[in-house]
């Protein structure tokens, strides 16, 4: 038994597995059903030679085979620890399969009143150096105003940056708790804590109070909560005024570094038209005319009614090709409403 290295393509580093890190762009190496079934079927292997009947419930099943194998049979202490030591390294390859930041029922929210960040998930992957371990019903509130654990993980808070969101773990504890960085990678761990995950982002406001932007992450949808007296008391406008030309389809960038996370995958937006015009916004500016009935761009807005009539407005998704997405307008206001992300 050993990894899959005849495997094309499996995406092993330095011979072992490695998982998927979308900030740095490794790929995540291939779980092939082949060798999961052989690692399972090596191990219900001795579960069966001891005379025991697997139960998928029952995690104490090849322990309990390797006591009674050894009192059925005589063997040397060498060999009785040679089947242990294989037996371990067999069941933590398939904890390893685990991935990573995973979660289930995941909640960031922040008020935009104060440096306070809530986490709370039914489940979340950390990993560490040798090891993954799963975590159940967390919840905690970081202060990005502090450093350390449930705190910032040096230095102080900047404004208008992204800061990553983590989930850490203590080994000798069981302490869990949640950490900011700049990094998305390799966060600075308080001392004592072996394992992390990152879960999100948020980005601070351009105030001297730089707290983090008013939002609720759902899993991996984001929104920006537009609540009076935050610093998201509307929504947040990329762009407004004459851009480009709609009719014509000539596009204008517009940045979305500070309106979506480093790792979002795509993007969610308003067009509120309120002249007697259109406008359109696209991912690329590849797009013909917002009246083109071959090219037109994906999403468009048109003004509805003459003086005084109701703004046309038009809410879309856009997947995220590069750090602009472009727009044409003559008048008219583009929102971002949030943001989807990969982790």
């Amino acid at each position: 038994m050993d990894y899959p290295k005849s495997v094309p393509n499996i995406g092993l580093v330095d011979g072992k597995f490695v998982d998927e890190n979308p900030t740095t762009g490794q790929i995540g190496s291939l779980i092939t059903s082949a060798w999961s079934v052989a690692i399972t079927d090596e191990v219900l292997g001795v579960i069966r030679d001891a005379g025991l009947v697997p139960e998928e419930s029952d995690n104490g099943q090849l322990k309990a085979a390797i006591r009674a194998i050894s009192e059925q049979a005589t063997y040397t202490r060498e060999q009785i620890e040679t089947m242990i030591a294989s037996a371990s390294s067999d069941i933590q390859k398939l904890k390893t399969m685990a991935v990573v930041g995973g979660y289930r029922r995941l909640s960031i929210v922040t008020t935009g009143l104060d440096g306070n960040i809530s986490v709370t998930a039914e489940q979340v992957t950390v990993g560490g150096a040798e090891y993954v371990k799963t975590l159940n019903n967390i919840g905690f509130t970081i202060n990005s105003l502090s450093v350390g654990a449930n705190g910032l993980d040096s230095g102080a808070m900047a404004a208008s940056t992204w800061y990553g969101v983590w989930v850490i773990w203590n080994s000798a504890t069981a302490a869990i708790a949640g950490l900011l960085s700049l990094s998305g990678a390799a966060p600075l761990l308080p001392a004592g804590f072996t394992h992390k995950a990152l879960v999100g982002w948020v980005f601070t406001d351009a105030t001297a109070n730089k707290f983090p932007l008013s939002q609720i992450k759902k899993d991996k949808r984001v929104v920006w909560k537009t609540a009076p007296g935050s610093n998201v008391a509307t929504p947040r406008r990329m762009a407004n005024g004459a851009a480009g030309n709609p009719s014509a389809g000539t596009w204008v960038p517009v940045s979305t570094t500070a309106y979506v996370s480093p790792t979002a995958i795509s993007i969610k937006v308003e067009l509120v038209n309120y002249t007697a015009s259109a406008a359109g916004v696209a991912p690329n500016a590849g797009y013909g005319p917002v009246q083109e009935y071959l090219n037109p761009p994906p999403i468009c807005s048109f003004f509805v009614g003459g003086s005084g009539g109701a703004p046309g407005k038009t809410t879309g998704d856009l997947l995220l090709e590069s750090a602009n997405i472009y727009w044409a307008s003559v008048n008219e206001n583009l929102f971002c409403l949030g943001y989807e992300d990969s982790v």
